[in-house]
């Protein structure tokens, strides 16, 4: 018997036991599924109605009673392929050596760039160095030269064009766009930017967190927008995340932000000291927030204080690009204060989680392992 066989089978004893997900649960598996899959570039075909007929066989239903059951998420999942991402987990999208029982909390990206990568277009460049300038519009006619080379133009007249910086696992990065604004980039995101700001506004694009120092310029606001939340800012010092799969989050340092969901016309103004978290298209929660963890990080460290435990690990996991599973759920809401260098290795950082003692850690494969001691 195949793999795909014994899963199906499976499947089929879970569906007869009466362990149906409900709509709310299969919604949310297929989210999950599709997303690690779009991030491994795994495209499975498949034919919905003939699966189907195929799991409708084994269990034994009347054609009369199996077509209503096709409505909905369930028929949009009806592919074999996907029935087994999204009822049994992403078992084969991991490394081959993880227990199928795993339940990750995060999982790594694969084929992630090992080096910091800037785009045009269907052009691009490897940025070199550990932190530099790389608005093109500002560069040293030398780089700028070799830049826009590398980049398939003939001279070094920067053309308005809008570039993405990409950056790998285990690095941060600075880059200062052309009107002035410094941002620090954090392993693992993207920002799309221009080269000039022309225009009523200033645009950027974010994938992931950075931390943004906006030059003022009353006439022109500064405004980041990422896949379900802007924000909109004069001049000021704020961090912005918005990893995939996870609610956008705005935290203001100083100065002042109006933030609303992308999708709507009502914005909340934030004062210094608050954050402010976006989910879906149309909650926005305010609180209060310690601000000295961001600060941390343009230090270097990874910090946290009064954190919860699946925080801390996330970020780990994001910075070394390792999955993360916790054999305990409840281990997940406890909360420490934490903080290492970033510059340190896995292994160090595993010492300092190990420290603790209401768990334990260690590294298997390619995973991060989280467990009662």
């Amino acid at each position: 018997m195949s793999i795909e066989d014994d899963k199906l089978d499976q499947l089929v004893d879970m569906l007869d036991a009466g362990n149906e997900p409900t709509d709310e649960e299969l919604a949310q598996k297929v989210q999950k599924a599709a997303r690690e899959m779009e991030r491994q570039g795994i495209v499975v075909p498949f034919d919905a109605d003939k699966e189907w007929e195929e799991v409708a066989s084994r269990l034994d239903i009347a054609e009369e009673k199996r077509r209503p059951r096709l409505h909905m998420a369930i028929y949009a999942v009806a592919g074999i392929a996907a029935m087994l991402l999204i009822v049994f987990g992403i078992r084969f999208l991991l490394p081959s050596s993880t227990d199928s029982s795993t339940r990750f909390a995060y999982t790594r990206i694969a084929d992630t760039p090992k080096t910091v990568v800037m785009k045009a277009g269907n052009k691009q460049v490897v940025v070199e160095g550990d932190s530099q300038n790389i608005a093109v519009a500002t560069m040293p006619r030398a780089q700028r030269s070799k830049v826009m080379q590398a980049l398939g133009y003939e001279t070094d007249n920067v053309p308005t064009e809008r570039y993405t910086i990409s950056i790998p696992s285990g690095k941060s990065y600075s880059i200062t766009l052309a009107d002035g604004t410094q941002v620090f980039l954090y392993a693992g995101s993207h920002l799309t930017y221009p080269s000039q700001f022309i225009g009523d506004e200033r645009n950027v694009y974010l994938q992931g967190e950075a931390y943004f120092k906006v030059a003022k310029d009353a006439s022109k606001p500064f405004v980041i927008t990422t896949d379900n939340a802007e924000a909109r800012v004069l001049g000021t010092e704020l961090n912005v995340s918005c990893y995939d799969g996870a609610s956008s989050h705005v935290a203001l340092i100083n100065g002042s932000v109006e933030v609303k969901p992308k999708s709507s016309a009502k914005a909340v103004r934030l004062q210094p000291g608050q954050g402010a978290t976006i989910s879906g298209n149309e909650s926005v929660a305010v609180a209060a927030e310690d601000m000295e963890g961001y600060e941390q990080w343009l230090n270097g460290y990874i910090y946290f204080d009064d954190a919860t435990l699946r925080d801390i690990a996330l970020a780990i996991g994001r910075w070394y690009n390792v999955n993360v599973s916790f054999d305990d759920k409840s281990l997940e809401s406890l909360k420490f204060r934490f903080f290492c260098r970033r510059d340190e290795s896995l292994r160090r950082t595993l010492d300092l989680l190990n420290s603790f003692d209401s768990f334990s850690a260690s590294f298997e494969g390619e995973t991060l392992k989280i467990g009662r001691k």
